[in-house]
Formats: C-alpha cells, structure tokens, sequence
C-alpha cells in the first residue's frame, strides 16, 4: 500500500485500513524529535514525518535502521507498520524502504507543514510558484526549498523585529502579499514573462536576507537587501546553466532592487513600492487593533507612519487584513 502523501496516511490510520502485518510505503521528511530507551533497554528515535500537507509523529528502532543512516531533515523512502503500546495505544513504526527505486518528490511538495503558523499561506506559495510560466523560475524555487533549513526558516521567520509583520510565520506572509501584488499589478501589461516573473521572485525573496544563517558572524554584511545573493547563490548558479536569460532577467531586477537604480529594471521599483504598501497596510492595522484612532504614529524603530482616521461607516479591518 502506498500513501503519497501525510495527509494519505493520516487516512490509513484514521480509516484502520493499515495493520501490523499491512505496512504503508510513504516518501517524506524525517525529523528526529527526541532519542529514549523503551523499557526493554531497546534505544529508539520518535520521528516527525511531513510535507506539505501535514505531519505524523512515529517511532524507530535504532536497530532497524543501523547502517541506513537515518539524518534529520532527509527525504527518506519509509514502510511504515501499526504496532500497539502495553497501555493500549497504536503507534506508527519506521522501518527503511527496500528494494525500491529512490524516491524523488518535488520541494514544494515537502515543505515544514508542521512547523508552520499559518498552514495555509503554504497553499499559497504553491499556487504562486505554479504559475509562472517560465520552467527555469519553478526549477529555481524549488532549488530554494530544497534545503529543509532554509525551508523552515523563511516559513517561521518574522519580516522584523518589532515593525510589520512581526510575529512567526510574518516573513512568509508578507512576502507572498508582496509577490501576489505584483504578480496582480503586471498581468495586464505587456512586460516580457520572464523580465515579469523575474519581478515576483524578487517580490517573494527580497526579504530572503532576514532568514537565519548558519555561523551569522563570520558574515560582514548585515544589510538583508545586500544578502538576497548570498541566500540564492547556488540556486542562481543552477539557473544560469538552465536557463541563460532567465538568470540574466532575475540577475538584473535583484541588482537594481539592491542598488536603487531601477530604470533599467522598473520591476524593481514596483517592488520596493508594494514592499511598502503591505508594511504600512499591517503597521495600520496594528494601531486599529490597539485603539489609536488615526493621523501620525510611530512605529518601526520610530519612523512617524500616517494614516487616514478610521471610518465609522466601515469595519475595524477597513485597511486590510495581514
């Protein structure tokens, strides 16, 4: 039996159609939540499974897997069995996957479900990256993704760190506003796709620089405009063999985005505009939602914002919503 995704075998289980002797094939992401012993002495690891649909917790037997080099964060081909505890409850248990061929799932089939705040901005991101037109650009998302860290990061990230967007999963949220409005602005003009689609993986990576890094000291630059390169070097390096002027249209629009000098590349002034419009638009919201009733406020690290007195006649969320 075989289940394509979390959400499947969540199914299975719920259904009982899966039993001891009944194992369930899956492809996903392991990680390692805790190591213990049972109290046979026998060590084993509780496991999170998930993708993009959701998340199952499982155990196991170090034993089984010795050899097989079960790592945090892989993409692993998994058989799973029922087996039931002494006090009466039925537990997943991960055994590897013999005897098939490697499993291959797309990045964006397999991001941190289980570690997001809003679930559902991920359905959004699929269904942006979906849509783009040009092959280069998806493949280049996905190579982004691919590494379960970074995937994790961008997905819980705050877009600051007490001005907009503030709270976990915020980064997500608005750089998926940010890249919608562009994508939303731009499709009734006649701009090139790629130069276009080119503006809105700028819009949903130009905050890319406020992801955690690895050994963040060792890095000179602090600036985030000045490390969207250095989030998307090997993924840019990948598109520039696979796609030329691909790589030239996003190479361009990221420069002139860093450098201000977007005449050459008015993509990335559109950027920068609706960067501002989504950061204002939540500033205004959370001076509605503490009872401020309009005109000048300082907020983001005391920079004055303005904003229209609130309307009777419409309700709280007049300004829109985040």
């Amino acid at each position: 039996m075989k289940a394509e995704t979390v959400e499947d075998l969540k199914m299975f289980v719920e259904l009982d159609d899966i039993a001891c002797h009944e194992p369930v094939d899956l492809s996903a992401r392991v990680e390692i939540f805790e190591k213990g012993t049972a109290p046979s002495g026998e060590p084993y690891l509780r496991l999170r499974l998930y993708d993009s649909s959701g998340w199952v917790g499982a155990f196991a037997r170090c034993g089984d897997w010795a050899g097989h080099g079960l790592v945090d964060g892989q993409l692993r081909d998994l058989s799973l069995h029922t087996a039931d505890t002494p006090k009466g409850q039925r537990v997943l248990v991960a055994h590897p996957d013999y005897g098939q061929p490697p499993c291959e799932r797309d990045a964006l089939d397999l991001l941190p479900a289980h570690r997001a705040p809003h679930p559902e901005d991920l359905g959004r991101l699929i269904e942006l990256v979906e849509g783009l037109e040009t092959e280069g650009y998806r493949a280049f998302v996905r190579d982004v993704f691919s590494d379960p860290n970074f995937a994790i990061s961008f997905v819980t990230g705050t877009a600051s760190g007490r001005c907009h967007h503030a709270e976990r999963g915020g980064l997500l949220n608005h750089s998926l506003e940010v890249a919608e409005a562009v994508s939303v602005a731009t499709e009734r003009m006649s701009v090139a796709t790629c130069m276009r689609e080119a503006g809105i993986l700028l819009a949903l990576f130009h905050d890319v620089g406020k992801c955690a890094v690895p050994d963040a000291h060792r890095i000179p630059e602090k600036r985030h405009e000045r490390l969207i390169e250095y989030h998307l070097q090997e993924p840019m390096a990948a598109l520039r063999k696979r796609d030329r002027d691909a790589h030239d249209a996003l190479w361009l629009t990221i420069a002139a985005y860093r450098s201000g000098e977007t005449y050459g590349a008015p993509m990335a002034a559109l950027v920068q505009g609706v960067d501002q419009c989504s950061a204002q638009a939540d500033v205004a919201q959370r001076a509605l939602r503490a009872g401020r009733k309009g005109y000048w406020h300082r907020f983001c690290g005391g920079r004055a914002v303005w904003m229209p007195p609130r309307d009777p006649e419409r309700p709280a969320g007049w300004l829109g919503s985040t």
